[in-house]
């Protein structure tokens, strides 16, 4: 149990695993002995007793508090933000990966986009060398959306919505580079999950008077 114990992070399940045999044994050889000891009705009130305090634990941890305080470590917010996606189908979305953890696939589940059709923007060497290539990307495109890490020399001077957290564009970038909120999301904490901004590359290409490549003159 010393390397499960000393691990800060969530360990894998496994490690744990040979403590299962000896917690049986002992949990066996102490019912045994209570049934030969003639205290069976105290085991079963015992027994109801500890389920039903274990109920009211488990009701209140994963049915009152879990929802509402690990809400955007679980993956809260995707859903919204596929309804936000659905409601702009004009708009390309860009949804920054610099931070958030990967939004691809949770993103295709709630827009319920086909898998065959999913399947067809993939690399396929991203299936040849699955077990091989160990560096992950996060870059994919489908529907009107795109995840990958956004660039700011190219993504600001492109009409579209750049997606990320609280974090990920600062008041003083979004004036930089002109760019305007249109919503944001936010967990039943009340704390920022995704923020949408629009770019504007007109205004910031007359900014900088053309000078940048990706200005069209």
């Amino acid at each position: 149990p010393i390397p499960a114990a000393l691990t800060k992070d969530p360990f894998a399940t496994h490690r744990a695993l040979p403590l299962l045999l000896p917690l049986f044994l002992t949990i066996s050889l102490g019912i045994d002995k209570i049934i030969h000891g003639k205290k069976v009705l105290l085991v079963l009130v015992g027994f109801f007793i500890l389920l039903f305090s274990s109920l009211i634990l488990l009701w209140r941890s994963y049915f009152v508090l879990f929802p509402q305080e690990r809400a955007a470590v679980w993956g809260y917010g995707f859903e919204q933000l596929a309804q936000e996606i659905k409601s702009r189908k004009q708009d390309h979305f860009v949804i920054d990966q610099t931070r958030i953890k990967p939004a691809y696939i949770s993103l295709a589940f709630f827009l319920k986009y086909p898998p065959e059709k999913f399947q067809q923007t993939i690399d396929s060497t991203k299936k040849e060398n699955y077990y091989m290539n160990l560096k992950f990307d996060n870059h994919y495109k489908f529907a009107n959306l795109e995840t990958k890490n956004v660039d700011w020399e190219e993504d600001i001077y492109k009409e579209q919505i750049i997606v990320g957290d609280s974090f990920t564009i600062s008041r003083q970038q979004a004036e930089e580079h002109f760019l305007s909120q249109v919503f944001e999301i936010k967990d039943p904490l009340g704390k920022i999950v995704f923020i949408g901004y629009r770019t504007n590359p007109l205004e910031k290409c007359k900014k900088i008077n053309f000078k940048s490549s990706q200005c069209k003159t």
